[in-house]
């Protein structure tokens, strides 16, 4: 059962990663945006849990190639104007 959770967090990080991917000496920043609040917050902020469960996993196993992830979320409310 843990193996499937950890399939299903790796899928959805991978997922997650195709969002802006910023690299620094020694940690990995992972850009999320999405909904936060506004009429859609109800996807956007289980998005951002699941990513820092994912990422809280990666950072337990040593990280990425050894370094150390982090997240950047910002809120779009679901607005191109404030994407």
């Amino acid at each position: 059962m843990l193996d499937s959770i950890s399939k299903t967090f790796t899928i959805l990080f991978l997922i997650i990663a195709i969002a802006t991917i910023a690299y620094a000496d020694d940690t990995i920043h992972l850009g999320v945006a999405g909904a936060h609040s506004g009429d859609l917050a109800s996807y956007g902020i289980p998005s951002v849990r699941a990513a820092e469960l994912v990422v809280d996993l990666i950072n337990k196993r040593g990280g990425v190639l050894g370094k150390k992830v982090e997240i950047w979320s910002e809120d779009d409310a679901c607005k191109p104007e404030l994407a």
